[in-house]
């Protein structure tokens, strides 16, 4: 090899070296910055969500409480039902603006003696399947499901006699189910890359899906990824079968809102690994980018600079040469100078 070639070849893998570990070093870096960022992110969001439901559930039963502990609740007593009281549920569910469907109650023989909707006064009603119940403050809640995709609950609560022990009859509030899907749908508005969200229940049963995830089939193997929820709150990365790739999973349980301790619920929200680290994949290949043009001047500059450090030192060898065989030098020498 000539000392032209050796010393393009010495500053191509010196520059070249030095440049790619550089590189690795700032990637590797960021990508681990980042990373920690979008735990703390999901991990927060997470947890406002179902510190969110929590107190959208807690106001449900405070209402509850409230309403089946008026007195105009006695008229139930007296049989006097189907005006005044009809109208004040009525009045409820309007004041609510769609929170609730229905209000209604339920008296002796399963009987609907009061509705918000006068159409359901007179009317059987049968009783769901008990699904989750609570006690705060004394008081004792149901939560029931209308149907099998939960899209309509069901809270419901005692309504006592305030003039004697005993119960007048039970005080029902239907609301809608897709409020949990749409408060879901509202969090991960504020992500700026594709991510995914549900509910589960304490079985592992997905309660509410966001839109998005709702378009997408749900995980083959909930279990398996409850199994990797081991505290209360977590994140982790996971190959989930929900896209066929990797996740990022944050999840946080309930801790319950001023004393009412929740039902257990977790909120998970999911983000395929590709679009979390897509900021650093895009900076990775703009360092790539500007690696190889800062290469390909390299290269130039390196033929440049060989030729004019290895010119002289090729001549002088010249030069020794002719001397050590007598030959006249005084043109090297002036070519040297």
């Amino acid at each position: 090899m000539t000392i032209r070639n050796t010393l393009l070849v010495s500053y191509l893998l010196v520059s070249l070296a030095s440049a790619l570990l550089i590189t690795a070093m700032i990637f590797v870096h960021l990508k681990a910055i980042l990373y920690g960022e979008i735990e703390a992110k999901l991990s927060t969001q997470a947890a406002a969500t179902i510190q969110q439901i929590d107190t959208n559930l807690f106001e449900r039963m405070e209402n509850l409480a409230l309403w089946s502990g008026l007195e105009i609740m006695q008229e139930i007593k007296v049989g006097d039902v189907d005006k005044r009281l009809a109208q004040f549920l009525a009045d409820l569910q309007t004041g609510y603006d769609g929170v609730y469907q229905q209000i209604f109650v339920v008296a002796a023989h399963q009987e609907i003696v009061s509705a918000s909707n006068a159409s359901l006064i007179g009317s059987t009603f049968i009783e769901p399947k008990p699904w989750l119940s609570a006690t705060h403050k004394h008081h004792s809640y149901a939560l029931q499901r209308l149907d099998e995709n939960g899209n309509k609950l069901l809270f419901s609560m005692a309504i006592p006699d305030l003039f004697s022990e005993g119960e007048l009859g039970r005080l029902y509030a239907e609301i809608e189910g897709r409020e949990l899907s749409e408060l879901l749908d509202a969090q991960l508005s504020k992500n700026t890359s594709q991510s995914y969200a549900l509910v589960l229940d304490n079985n592992g049963e997905a309660i509410a899906v966001s839109t998005k995830l709702r378009e997408q089939p749900l995980f083959s193997n909930m279990a398996g990824l409850l199994a990797l929820m081991t505290e209360k709150s977590g994140f982790f990365m996971t190959q989930a079968d929900l896209v066929n790739q990797e996740m990022l999973v944050a999840y946080a349980e309930s801790s319950g809102y001023r004393g009412f301790k929740g039902f257990g619920w977790r909120v998970v929200i999911i983000q395929p690994s590709h679009t979390a680290f897509a900021q650093v994949w895009a900076l990775w290949l703009t360092i790539l980018v500007f690696l190889a043009l800062t290469l390909a001047l390299g290269v130039l500059a390196s033929f440049w600079m060989s030729a004019r450090i290895a010119r002289p030192i090729v001549r002088l060898a010249e030069f020794t040469k002719e001397f050590m065989q007598g030959k006249q030098t005084s043109h090297l020498l002036f070519n040297l100078a």
